[in-house]
């Protein structure tokens, strides 16, 4: 509900944008905050004094970040991680880019299980279809450790 919000987040992607009404207090504390928004409500954020008089934020996503800014919400939010072999990178950069290690660790685990089979068995035809799709999206967010990872799977 926006009226007990006290943050707005503006998500623009090409094609498009979403706002998502927030709660400081949810996103910058606890075992699943966010560092970068711990250090912007706190004043430690290089852009916190104009981020603050506008009482929100605007990020300007890739798409597959974009369509997977609301599952990292959830997780900070709820602890529940709705992650696809489509979203994972997307999920891995905004780990990143917003500090948050307990998604970090969370995606990096669905990773490596998704990136771990032996050469015809299920799990194997899951790597070998997966691993590309992984190592396009690593190379758009500029996840050189994944990327690298995937490299080797795919060759």
């Amino acid at each position: 509900e926006s009226s007990l919000s006290d943050w707005i987040l503006r998500v623009e992607a090409p094609g498009a944008n979403a706002t998502y009404h927030v709660h400081r207090a949810t996103l910058a504390t606890g075992v699943r905050r966010s560092e970068y928004f711990a250090r912007l409500f706190t004043g430690a954020g290089t852009s916190g004094l104009v981020e603050n008089v506008h009482g929100g934020s605007t990020f300007q996503l890739e798409p597959s970040a974009a369509n997977a800014f609301p599952a990292f919400l959830d997780f900070v939010y709820k602890g529940e991680l709705a992650i696809s072999d489509a979203s994972a990178m997307a999920l891995l950069h905004l780990a990143e880019y917003f500090l948050n290690r307990p998604l970090y660790d969370e995606v990096t685990t669905y990773l490596q299980s998704a990136l771990k089979g032996a050469p015809g068995s299920e799990a194997g035809n899951r790597t070998a279809s997966s691993a590309p799709l992984f190592l396009a999206e690593a190379h758009l967010y500029a996840l050189d450790k994944a990327a690298d990872v995937c490299a080797r799977v795919c060759a």
